[in-house]
């Protein structure tokens, strides 16, 4: 589950993470998405073998997923935050101890960022995170091969360039099937294809709200990924798209500006 190194003649947990504390009230509260992200959101959502147990909007460029004390995060001031929630409440004993044992080796975190050219992340800590690009959970439409995430390693995980060039031949109906734009990151297990998602111990489900508000814009405007020639239906020109993508860039042009 963690890079190979020096094996320790018992595991204990790495010295900057402190126990987490258990989240009071209601077990693990939800955060509610808000209802008109801006352009540059990333919904994430984090899930337990299936349940789920975060779900949060990113409203800046850049965020880390980590678990414990900030350290090493609080070097990107500019960086949101996001959490993975204290398994204790989980009910399997089983799953609680080998998840929390997978999460004490996030640290010091996952740092995502949204650029131009699409969405990058870079795995700082020892636990192993394999990601790819599929269509929601649960759906029999093909995923991408998964693929390693290297340690300190800058990694485009998501194209937009891939993404609207498959969403413009969607359109036009020269493909079948809409482009997927949601981003799987499998902690300490291999995404296989073998196994359904929801059984990994910890997955992170990541969307792009731009790309989720121009599909169900061209959905809306008359394609579907259903067959449905039969109706005639016409389709609206690319403005609408095209002006999407020139207040996603102004957006990034504003934020990358240096201070």
């Amino acid at each position: 589950m963690t890079d190979a190194g020096p094996a320790p003649e018992a595991w204990q947990p790495p010295p900057e993470v402190e126990p987490c504390t258990p989240l009071a009230g209601a077990p693990y509260p939800q955060l509610g998405l808000h209802a008109e992200p801006s352009l540059g959101a990333l919904h994430v959502t984090i899930m337990y073998k299936g349940r789920t147990v975060l779900q949060e909007t990113v409203g800046r460029p850049s965020c880390m997923l980590l678990y414990g004390p900030p350290g090493f995060a609080m070097q990107a001031p500019e960086a949101q935050l996001v959490a993975f929630p204290c398994p204790t409440q989980l009910p399997d004993q089983k799953q609680l101890h080998y998840t929390e044992k997978l999460l004490q080796h996030v640290a010091p975190g996952l740092r995502l960022q949204l650029r131009r050219t699409g969405l990058w992340a870079q795995r700082l800590g020892k636990c192993k995170v394999y990601w790819e690009v599929g269509s929601h959970l649960g759906s029999d439409s093909p995923s991408a091969p998964a693929c390693l995430l290297e340690r300190n390693r800058d990694t485009c995980i998501f194209d937009f360039g891939t993404f609207f060039r498959e969403l413009m031949e969607f359109q036009a109906r020269r493909r079948q099937d809409s482009p997927h734009y949601t981003v799987y990151l499998g902690f300490g297990q291999d995404l296989s294809a073998r196994r359904p998602k929801e059984r990994n111990l910890v997955l992170v489900k990541l969307e792009p709200w731009l790309c989720q508000a121009s599909l169900e814009r061209v959905q809306r405007e008359g394609a579907s990924s259903l067959d449905s020639s039969s109706l005639g239906l016409c389709l609206s020109s690319f403005n609408s798209l095209y002006e999407d993508l020139e207040h996603f860039l102004d957006y990034f042009m504003e934020v990358e500006q240096p201070a």
